[in-house]
C-alpha cells in the first residue's frame, strides 16, 4: 500500500488542521508498526469493524452493518432490528478550548464514558444451519429454481434452529451486491400464497379427528368435481390407490379434498 509523497505533503500541509487521516483499513505487520512509531506525529489508531466469519451463511436473517450519517448502523435482519441494543451509547467529552478549538490541558473537562452494547445469542444451531444450507442448495439445483427458503423449528418451543434463503449474499461485501432484494429475508418479510403448505394443516386435522391415519388409502382419479367446479392435481394425472403419506409426498389436491370432506 503506497501513497505518493506529494499526496501526503498536501494533506499534512493544511493550516488549522492538526489531524489528518492518511489511510484506512490497514493491517500493518509488526515491523511496519515499529517503523511508524519512529515517525514524529504519525500513529496508528485501532478501528472497530463488524466481521461475519461465516460469510453468506445466515446472511438473509442476520443483515449487515453499514456507514450511516453519524455512526455505523444495522441494515436489514437482526442487525437492523436490534441496532440500538447492539450499538450501546457513545461517550461524551467537553472542556475549555483555545481560539483555534483545541482543548486546553489545564481546562476543566466533563466526560461521560461510552456504554457497550448488548450481546445477542440466537437459538440457531450452527450445525443445523450448515445442513439446511446444503439441502437448500441441492434442492435449488435439482429443480432449477430461481430461489428457495428453508426453516427448521423446534416443535416443542418454537425456537428457530435454522433459517436460510437462496440466493444469499456475503455481508462482508454487501456493497458488491447489485440486487437489493437479496438483502430481505423472504422467510419472514415476503408475502406469497401458501398453496400446498395448507395440505399439512388439512392432514393434521384428519389425523387429530381420527378420520385418517398415514396408512389410510383412497383412489386418486386425478380430478374431483364439487358443484360446478373441478379440482385437479397439479399435473392433471390420476395415480390410483394412494396412502395419506403419499398425498403429502406427491402433493395431491384430490387427496386433500378427500380428507377435508371426511373432517367436514
Amino acid at each position: 500500500f503506497l501513497i505518493p509523497s506529494e499526496e501526503i505533503l498536501k494533506r499534512i500541509g493544511k493550516k488549522d488542521d492538526p489531524y489528518e487521516i492518511l489511510a484506512k483499513k490497514l493491517s500493518p505487520s509488526e515491523e511496519a508498526e515499529e517503523e511508524i512509531k519512529k515517525l514524529d506525529g504519525v500513529f496508528l489508531e485501532d478501528d472497530v469493524k463488524r466481521v461475519y466469519p461465516y460469510d453468506s451463511l445466515g446472511s438473509r436473517f442476520i443483515g449487515f452493518v453499514a456507514g450511516g450519517e453519524e455512526r455505523d448502523e444495522g441494515k436489514y435482519g437482526l442487525e437492523r432490528a436490534y441496532d440500538v441494543r447492539l450499538f450501546g451509547e457513545g461517550g461524551f467529552f467537553t472542556g475549555v478550548q483555545d481560539a483555534k478549538g483545541f482543548f486546553l490541558a489545564l481546562g476543566r473537562k466533563i466526560t461521560r464514558p461510552g456504554k457497550a452494547g448488548s450481546d445477542i445469542v440466537l437459538t440457531v444451531d450452527y450445525n443445523i444451519q450448515v445442513k439446511a444450507r446444503e439441502v437448500l442448495e441441492k434442492s435449488k439445483e435439482k429443480w432449477n429454481a430461481p430461489s428457495g427458503i428453508v426453516i427448521v423449528i423446534e416443535p416443542s418451543t418454537g425456537r428457530i434452529l435454522a433459517m436460510d434463503a437462496m440466493p444469499a449474499y456475503n455481508p462482508n461485501e454487501f456493497n458488491k451486491e447489485k440486487d437489493l432484494a437479496v438483502f430481505q429475508n423472504p422467510a419472514v418479510e415476503s408475502i406469497f400464497e401458501l398453496g400446498s403448505v395448507m395440505k399439512t394443516v388439512t392432514m393434521a386435522a384428519g389425523i387429530e379427528e381420527k378420520k385418517v391415519t398415514p396408512e389410510t388409502t383412497y383412489t386418486d382419479y386425478g380430478v374431483v368435481k364439487i358443484l360446478d367446479r373441478e379440482i385437479k392435481n397439479f399435473d392433471g394425472r390420476a395415480r390410483g390407490v394412494q396412502t395419506m403419506s403419499q398425498v403429502l409426498e406427491k402433493s395431491l389436491n384430490t387427496g386433500a379434498v378427500y380428507v377435508a370432506r371426511l373432517v367436514g
